[in-house]
């Protein structure tokens, strides 16, 4: 029998925040985790979270524009990323995922036009986003 020091991270795309928050918190087995979980930081959280974006989300020269660097800029300190394989499409990495960012924004009240104090934890990410 094979057994895994919860407390060890044998995953080196995962920060030990997101380790922790994963094996150690939700229990979720060490293996699927290092399997499925990833971190991302900096610019590379836009390869994963607008991904699928139409060619009109970005500039002439390939970058997002300054709307969507701004509304995802809270991302960018960090967050956690989990996918999966596709059995529909003979077990190959998913189109799609979900990221828990680290700095999560504040929900935003359409009635009152003003920030909320709760935040907005998850942000799934499909082709269609």
């Amino acid at each position: 029998m094979n057994i895994i020091d919860t407390h060890q991270n044998p995953n080196n795309q995962l920060a030990p925040n997101h380790w922790h928050e994963w094996v150690v918190n939700s229990a979720v087995d060490p293996t699927i985790t290092a399997l499925n979980v990833r971190s991302l930081g900096g610019n590379e959280v836009y390869e994963y979270l607008l991904y699928a974006l139409p060619q009109t989300a970005r500039r002439n020269d390939g970058r997002l524009r300054d709307g969507y660097l701004k509304r995802y800029a809270h991302v960018e300190s960090g967050a956690w990323w989990v996918s999966g394989l596709d059995p529909l499409k003979n077990w190959q990495p998913m189109d799609w995922g979900r990221m828990k960012p680290d700095c999560p924004r504040l929900e935003w009240d359409k009635a009152t036009q003003e920030q909320t104090q709760k935040p907005v934890k998850y942000r799934i990410a499909t082709q269609n986003s």
